[in-house]
Order: structure tokens, then sequence, then C-alpha cells
């Protein structure tokens, strides 16, 4: 909920002061896998 509040606010302030705004969606499905791959953390 808090998402799609931010989400909703950056969109008005964008309308309000004629600018842009950006998203940037990553689909970290099979992340877990990577983060406990041997290597993939500083020990």
């Amino acid at each position: 909920m808090l998402f799609h509040d931010r989400l909703k606010m950056a969109i008005r302030r964008a309308r309000r002061d004629c600018g842009h705004m950006a998203l940037l969606y990553l689909d970290l499905n099979e992340f877990k896998i990577i983060d406990d791959t041997p290597g993939s953390r500083c020990r």
C-alpha cells in the first residue's frame, strides 16, 4: 500500500510541476539462488 501511495504522489507531483517521472521495475524471482551462490557475498 505504501508503494502505491508514493507512486500516486510522484505522479501528482510530476503533473503539477509539468515534469517527468520514471519507474524502474526489477523482477527478482530467482534472486535467492543468486544470493546463495558462493562468492556472491563479501565476508
